[in-house]
């Protein structure tokens, strides 16, 4: 599980103590921690939502599209929270949604 940052930052705490860990010490790679999902759109106007006109499967390919069409690109972090109790403190934790494959309809023909 992930710790908010939130809490770091209440905490007064930096997120990491600076060691690195040894081989098997819990280190996840970003795949497995973020399942990150990549759009390309246009900001909204205002205080409006952005629209997100395409969503695409790998970062560089929604940098090229972004750059060719004078767009923006959007990271989306998706995370299902929890609640742990510890004596008097309630904490709240995120956790990575279960893996599920999204294909982009978009550009179909």
């Amino acid at each position: 599980m992930i710790v908010s940052t939130t809490e770091a930052i209440r905490n007064g705490k930096p997120k990491s103590n600076g060691t690195r860990k040894g081989r098997g010490g819990g280190r996840r790679s970003r795949n497995q921690a973020d399942k990150v999902r990549y759009f390309v759109g246009r900001p909204g106007d205002g205080d409006s939502k952005p629209m997100l006109e395409q969503e695409v499967s790998t970062e560089p390919e929604a940098l090229v599209i972004a750059f060719k069409s004078d767009c923006r690109v959007y990271f989306i972090s998706e995370y299902r929270v929890t609640q742990r109790i510890e004596g008097s403190q309630v904490r709240l934790e995120k956790e990575a949604p279960e893996a599920v494959q999204r294909v982009s309809n978009l550009n179909a023909s």
